[in-house]
């Protein structure tokens, strides 16, 4: 009976290990590669050369080097605001396929008057804030206990220009912030703001996975 026990406890936790598991990945657009057409062997021209005259022939080669960039909306390739982003995968035990689009960010003296409309004790202090919009599309959601899905501004992070996350001491209080709490098949549009560097054109941030730059 202890051995009964103790199998039943042991797949429980890889039951639990694995419903935590968080694979996302994100769609990506390629074009398909131009294929090179070989030359009719009816338009090669023959040459003949006199058997009284030598020629030389200096062969010049000219090599390419293809640089391969790292697929956009990592680390090493942001994407660039205003484009929506497909992302795909496993989220907290459940199969997920969601739209995110991040557009339209303000800052310095635009962001503050703003933020001080919201709530007058908003102060950046030495930094500034930035407001920008988001706009969501749940297109599929199945988790195993029927939760709703859930994402806020606590799953993003902002990275300075030199890639250095940025911890603020201060705090932004917003009207219609940017808050899912849904099922498949919803839409959900809101403000997201953050208190950032002042000047500086770093990125945000989503799951400590997907970037976005801030300038082009």
């Amino acid at each position: 009976m202890k051995k009964l026990l103790l199998l039943v406890l042991i797949v429980l936790s890889i039951l639990v290990a694995a419903c935590g598991e968080t694979k996302l990945q994100e769609a990506q657009k390629t074009d398909a590669p131009h294929e090179t057409e070989s030359p009719d062997p009816a338009d090669t021209t023959t040459t003949m050369t006199p058997t009284t005259t030598t020629t030389t022939t200096t062969t010049t080669t000219t090599t390419t080097t293809t640089t391969t960039m790292p697929p956009i909306g990592t680390r090493r390739n942001p994407g660039p605001m205003g484009q929506t982003r497909t992302l795909f995968g496993e989220l907290d035990g459940g199969e997920i396929s969601f739209d995110l689009t991040l557009s339209n960010p303000i800052r310095g003296e635009e962001a503050r008057k703003l933020a001080k409309k919201w709530n007058m004790f908003n102060d950046p202090g030495d930094d500034e804030f930035l407001i920008l919009d988001a706009e969501f599309f749940l297109e599929k959601w199945e988790h195993p206990d029927d939760d709703k899905f859930t994402l806020s501004d606590y799953e993003f992070d902002y990275y300075t220009h030199d890639f250095n996350k940025y911890n603020p001491d201060e705090i932004i209080v917003m009207e219609g912030e940017f808050k899912v709490e849904a099922y498949e098949g919803a839409t959900v549009k809101g403000k997201l703001g953050f208190v950032v560097p002042k000047d500086d054109n770093g990125f945000l941030v989503l799951y400590d996975e997907f970037w976005w730059k801030l300038t082009e």
